[in-house]
């Protein structure tokens, strides 16, 4: 029988008003701050959770002989509260986070107009709306932007979660079966999919944009569990990137120029990585540098994708079996967006048949795909593609022209930190597939540098363009002044950036001229 390791505890690393982190081994513990009622709020936060269940006044006797309801308390929520149409699904689908924030503030104000001795009204307001009708006890874990994923593993299990500091954290929630299973029913029903022994596995996308996966409890025998992958609102930037040091200004700009292509070649890329390192976030930034006269078409399992202004542009979503309705694969909607006429394709993850058409599309003429991929390094990635369930034969892959690999790791004092610690060029030999470091991740000064193995793309791009490889290698050294200039002015929305990008594509001087005005570095920009 294996030792029990103790999970020993230090001190706070981080705080806020509804939470706390405190520094542990094996993990971190993340602490949700909870006041503890005197018996009148704790029995006023069970009443007001059972009115906005629609429990009647009659069956409220025992706390209307208490002083804990009255008549007038309820009439004010019926005028208030019920007409507004905040019932109308019976508590069963959830409401939006500013419905449920609008709703709690309503009924904070009539708790103070009738309770005013109330010292915790707000918490009781919000703990009972987000009961009933909102996400429960994964409430506030939501609420944390630091949060990426929210994980509950059954019943009377302690919640986890990954925050992008400090990593696995255990949380000191402990799920009833009851909480669980009725939140599930809530996500289920607002997503318009079965969930049940019937169909015990649910995969939905929340308002928001919030990824979620179920299992049901006859396939997870210690109870349903349930896992939120958080979806970031405002997505990162490139800047962003740069200023996180996941890139240099010199890869950033190669990558530019290789996803671009000069307006002439565009290349094929493939992120990848292991699990929440970052891969959609690149491949959102990659997708930034396509020219806004391109057409695009996205391919996800779920929405997260972000091409901002961008509007030639179609987002397609796999659908699961529900009932009689048939599975859309990523596959399905890979052929079928082959006869939209797109400029470029965008894959959200490759995971299976659907690897072979995006290569048949690369080899007639759909230049610039791109897509993420689970591997851990380029070699794995290929040996991956290679093999079942994706089966894409040796000899095309060559049609991949860039492997962006990213990691992630904790480094105590640091937290979190996610880097490219790879990009590597495809081409083959007798039909096998080769692989050329053209960018590595130096560990010891946690910086990615360009090796001493020369490019094969660089010297197509310079073939098609008619120019020589000593052009491109300028180009590339204006694009990354450009974008270290927008990185010292500390523009980093994708919005701004975005706009310079584009505007550098049909209007260069502009753009230069801007950059040397700042910078007074005439030299290095002309």
């Amino acid at each position: 029988m294996p030792a029990i390791v103790s999970q020993a505890k230090g001190n706070i690393v981080d705080s806020s008003v509804e939470t706390q982190i405190v520094e542990g081994f094996p993990f971190f513990f993340y602490e949700v701050k909870k006041p503890v009622l005197p018996e009148n709020e704790r029995l006023m936060l069970s009443s007001l959770t059972q009115i906005l269940q629609g429990k009647k006044t009659d069956e409220l006797s025992a706390e209307k002989e208490r002083g804990i309801i009255t008549v007038g308390f309820f009439s004010e929520l019926q005028r208030e509260v019920f007409s507004k149409g905040f019932f109308r699904f019976g508590g069963s689908k959830l409401l939006s986070f500013q419905e449920i924030d609008d709703l709690a503030s309503l009924i904070e104000k009539i708790l103070g107009s009738f309770f005013p001795k109330l010292q915790s009204k707000e918490f009781i307001a919000k703990t009972a709306v987000d009961n009933v009708f909102g996400y429960g006890f994964v409430g506030v874990l939501l609420r944390d932007r630091e949060l990426e994923e929210i994980m509950v593993n059954g019943y009377g299990f302690d919640v986890f979660v990954f925050h992008r500091r400090y990593g696995m954290c255990k949380t000191n929630i402990v799920v009833e079966e009851k909480q669980l299973d009725n939140l599930l029913q809530r996500i289920a029903f607002t997503a318009n999919k079965s969930f049940g022994e019937a169909s015990p596995f649910l995969d939905a996308r929340l308002l928001g944009g919030n990824r979620v996966n179920a299992t049901f409890a006859n396939v997870t025998p210690f109870g349903s569990t349930l896992t939120i992958r958080k979806f970031t609102t405002t997505p990162l930037s490139v800047v962003d990137l740069l200023a996180n040091r996941t890139l240099s200004s010199e890869l950033a700009a190669f990558l530019w120029v290789m996803v671009e292509g000069m307006n002439v070649q565009p290349m094929n890329v493939i992120i990848t990585g292991g699990s929440g390192c970052g891969k959609t976030t690149t491949l959102n930034v990659l997708s930034f540098f396509v020219r806004h006269s391109d057409r695009v078409v996205t391919i996800e399992d779920a929405l997260e994708l972000d091409l901002g202004s961008h509007d030639n542009w179609v987002r397609m979503e796999t659908k699961p079996k529900i009932m009689d309705s048939p599975e859309v694969t990523m596959d399905d909607l890979l052929k079928n967006s082959l006869r939209m006429r797109p400029d470029r394709i965008v894959l959200g993850e490759v995971r299976s048949a659907e690897a072979q058409t995006l290569f048949v599309a690369m080899d007639t003429g759909h230049d610039g795909s791109m897509g993420t991929l689970h591997a851990n390094n380029s070699k794995e990635a290929i040996l991956r593609m290679t093999s079942p369930p994706m089966s894409v034969p040796e000899s095309m892959i060559s049609l991949l022209d860039l492997i962006v690999v990213q990691n992630r790791f904790y480094v105590k004092g640091k937290g979190m930190l996610r880097r490219v610690s790879q990009v590597a060029e495809v081409s083959s030999m007798e039909r096998k597939a080769l692989v050329g470091t053209l960018f590595e991740w130096d560990r010891k000064t946690d910086e990615i540098k360009r090796t001493d193995v020369p490019s094969r793309l660089m010297e197509e791009l310079a073939d098609r363009l008619q120019v020589t490889k000593k052009e491109i290698m300028r180009e590339i050294t204006v694009r990354k002044k450009i974008l270290e200039f927008l990185l010292e002015e500390k523009i980093t929305s994708n919005i701004e950036v975005e706009k310079i990008i584009q505007q550098y594509y049909y209007n260069p001087e502009s753009v230069l001229e801007l950059v040397v005005k700042q910078s007074g570095d005439v030299e290095e920009v002309e």
